[in-house]
């Protein structure tokens, strides 16, 4: 009997065990954050899959939140703090990217650390919150997380053999159509008129001298010192954890 107690205790203690780290694993494997209720539960199970591949792929900590309560914060002290605190990232670095929906100040916000922060420049990152502020404008929440989380994959991962492709067909189709002008001018143009050698060959030569008046030599200096965010790189803050971000936003 006593025998039996001892095993079925040890039995509901490994479960208690198992159930934990299940629950931890969960815990940490969320990445959707929708404190906004802006996705329908359908939209948040899609969301948690697509980040799951593109955080696969990319090999980046990609988060997604929304929020229409900042508590006072900007739009960027908040998606640092979100990330810092709820310890989020890959690697020493903590490498990865935060798309914060701001419902409360109207911007569309994303914060890179690690690595990240070199993968997404300054312009970059406009350009991306550019494309997710048109979508949420337009009440398009879900679509503006799809078009962020494609935007991510093709500066990680860009289709280079398309690139390639299509520089290709723009070329030959740039080839055509200049060839095709060249062969129609000479088979369909017009007949030169004939120039009259005789009446338009002769000659007057005129005395010319040269006269050296003054010199000027001008001289400058040329710094070479380039600025933190300047000629298309990442500019940087330190957050609130004194963890160091890159980030930038657009308004909706």
């Amino acid at each position: 009997m006593k025998k039996k107690v001892t095993i079925s205790l040890c039995a509901a203690v490994l479960l208690c065990v198992l159930l934990s780290f299940g629950s931890v694993f969960a815990a940490s494997s969320k990445r959707v954050y929708d404190q906004a209720g802006l996705f329908t539960a359908e939209e948040v199970t899609e969301l948690e899959k697509r980040v799951a591949g593109h955080c696969e792929s990319t090999n980046l900590d990609i988060v997604i939140v929304t929020t229409d309560n900042t508590m006072g914060k900007t739009s960027r002290d908040y998606a640092d703090d979100f990330y810092d605190y709820n310890g989020f990232g890959v690697g020493d670095d903590h490498s990865g990217v935060l798309l914060l929906i701001d419902m409360d100040n109207r911007m569309a916000y994303m914060s890179t650390t690690g690595k990240a922060i070199r993968i997404f420049t300054d312009d970059t990152i406009q350009a991306i919150t550019d494309r997710v502020a048109s979508c949420l404008g337009s009440g398009n929440y879900a679509e503006g997380v799809r078009v962020f989380l494609n935007e991510v994959e093709d500066c990680v991962n860009p289709n280079i053999w398309g690139m390639v492709l299509g520089c290709l067909i723009i070329g030959m189709v740039g080839g055509t159509i200049a060839v095709a002008s060249v062969w129609h001018k000479y088979t369909h143009g017009h007949k030169a008129d004939q120039y009259e050698l005789s009446e338009n060959s002769s000659i007057y030569l005129a005395g010319r001298e040269d006269v050296f008046l003054r010199r000027y030599v001008t001289s400058r200096n040329i710094s070479s010192n380039n600025s933190s965010g300047g000629g298309g790189g990442s500019s940087t803050h330190t957050s609130s954890s004194g963890t160091s971000h890159g980030g930038g936003g657009s308004s909706f």
